[in-house]
């Protein structure tokens, strides 16, 4: 970026994404996610996409977890509007981490 050209402005960056025609904050599900599968180590992503590009369900991912997949999904139930539940959780045993050791 050159200095002669001041601020530039790139946009926002967020990761919200819609499902079902709802504006979904995937940090809030990602919070739902930890504190119900009992593990920092979570993610989700809307899949599957539709034709329009849009996601018609979440599913989440989570490693290090003691807790069933029941329990996780029963929870999220509790603490986040029903759209925003993921539909299936993916347990990871092999998390992607960059040469810092954050997630890839």
């Amino acid at each position: 970026m050159s200095s002669e050209h001041g601020l530039i402005f790139r946009g926002r960056i967020y990761r919200q994404v819609k499902i079902r025609g709802y504006r979904v904050e995937l940090l809030e599900v990602e919070n739902a996610l930890r504190v119900a599968a009992e593990t920092d180590t979570v993610a989700a992503i809307p899949w599957p996409i539709d034709d329009g590009g849009l996601g018609r369900n979440l599913v989440g991912f989570v490693a290090g977890s003691q807790k069933s997949t029941r329990e996780i999904i029963a929870r999220c139930r509790d603490a986040l509007a029903s759209y925003m539940v993921p539909s299936r959780i993916h347990r990871i045993t092999d998390w992607p981490l960059n040469a810092n050791g954050k997630t890839d």
